[in-house]
């Protein structure tokens, strides 16, 4: 009888040892729709977690393109401060940085910071813009533009999601993908237009 109970018992925590191993190893991460929990606080920076916005589904690489695993294709971003095109941030002849286009932002600190990223909901495409303070401060008429030709406007509505971070999007334009989503033309800009354009362009 005791050697009964005590392989009952052996059985038993093996079973619950293999349980727990599946649990921490191999179940599905739980991603949040919330934006507000994209955002990882440290004691200077909001870092926004395009892994985490995304579902696991895309990462920003070290050059800064959105890497689309599931789709298969990248999305790069490029900028623009007063019509100077800039790839991660507009550094002036002195030396002073005006403007970066980054996930890991420091609201109040003088510098322009936004990222634009795209994100499948229900099997359509939308693409999001998250901004700091000091975008709302310095370009308060922000406007998308997007679509095959850049032919959709929309106001860029300011909703805060963390102290000094913003995020609002649209729904991206289907007719500018082709072979599924795997290739991508036009794109999605976001920032103020006319003599001096500041923006950011993802294409």
């Amino acid at each position: 009888m005791e050697k009964k109970l005590a392989l009952i018992l052996l059985i038993l925590a093996l079973v619950i040892g293999v349980i727990d191993i599946y649990y921490f190893f191999y179940k599905e991460t739980p991603y949040s729709d919330n934006p507000e929990n994209w955002v990882l606080e440290t004691p200077t920076t909001k870092l926004i977690s395009i892994e985490d916005a995304t579902k696991g589904e895309s990462y920003i690489d070290s050059v800064g393109e959105q890497q689309y695993k599931n789709i298969g294709t990248m999305f790069s971003t490029t900028g623009y401060y007063q019509n100077v095109a800039f790839d991660k941030e507009y550094i002036s002849s002195s030396g002073t940085i005006f403007m970066r286009i980054t996930n890991n932002m420091t609201p109040n600190d003088g510098v322009i910071e936004g990222i634009l990223f795209e994100r499948v909901e229900d099997d359509k495409l939308f693409a999001y813009a998250i901004v700091d303070e000091d975008w709302k401060k310095n370009l308060p008429n922000t406007i998308f533009r997007w679509g095959e030709f850049l032919q959709n406007t929309k106001n860029y509505e300011f909703k805060e999601i963390s102290d000094g971070v913003y995020l609002d999007k649209v729904e991206d334009d289907p007719n500018r993908f082709l072979l599924g989503l795997g290739m991508h033309q036009g794109g999605v800009q976001l920032g103020v237009f006319g003599e001096k354009n500041t923006l950011i362009f993802l294409n």
